[in-house]
């Protein structure tokens, strides 16, 4: 609890002296930062979590990211992104952007339960336990555009596109086909929709 406690007094802090620091609100209503974090489908955290950090230049942005997936297709992600803002004189700003996408994913039917799946598969490296340590390695890209929603030192974001993705490595087409349903609803899936909050100073 102390840590949690010191981890927001330090987080505070650094907002004020953000906000003090110069006027850096310009008279659209937006903040002239260069760097932010932040968390990555924050409601959705009981099946994926994640957090990113972002460089910006002017209209450029630069981000780094990791996303921890714990569903049937347990595993991590890890990217890197370019972002381009339109020019605009509100606010908030729509963005296009293109990802680099590197992970892993393995294979858990065990939470597939609820929906009637009683097979108990487990493809990929899991421990004595039955916790999942690493799985399958995949490369792809995604492409799509979003919007950027500004409140001074923090912010919203959403945003939607496309992606494709594909397993590395020499293995057995009847592993290779027990992830056909991750390029639909798994953290490969062909259609994104993510939305992440955070902090910019």
């Amino acid at each position: 609890m102390r840590n949690i406690c010191i981890t927001l007094i330090v987080l505070f802090s650094s907002m004020q002296m953000a906000t003090a620091k110069g006027n850096k609100i310009d008279y659209y209503g937006r903040r002239h930062y260069h760097f932010a974090i932040g968390v990555t489908n924050p409601l959705s955290a009981y099946t994926k979590y994640g957090a990113q950090v972002e460089n910006r230049l002017r209209n450029y942005s630069y981000l780094v990211s990791y996303t921890k997936y714990m569903g049937a297709y347990p595993g991590h992600q890890y990217s890197w992104e370019s972002q381009f803002y339109l020019r605009t004189r509100k606010r908030d700003q729509y963005y296009l952007y293109f990802r680099g996408i590197a992970g892993d994913a393995g294979l858990d039917t065990r939470k597939l339960s609820l929906w009637g799946d009683k097979s108990n598969i487990l493809i990929g490296d899991y421990d004595k336990d039955l916790k999942f340590k690493f799985g399958l390695p995949y490369l792809g890209g995604a492409l799509g555009f979003g919007k950027r929603y500004n409140f001074n030192v923090l912010f919203v974001r959403w945003n939607l596109g496309v992606r494709a993705c594909a397993i590395v490595g020499d293995y057995p087409d009847t592993e290779r086909n027990m992830f056909r349903l991750m390029f639909l609803t798994g953290p490969t899936s062909i259609l994104e929709f993510n939305v992440h909050v955070g902090l910019q100073l």
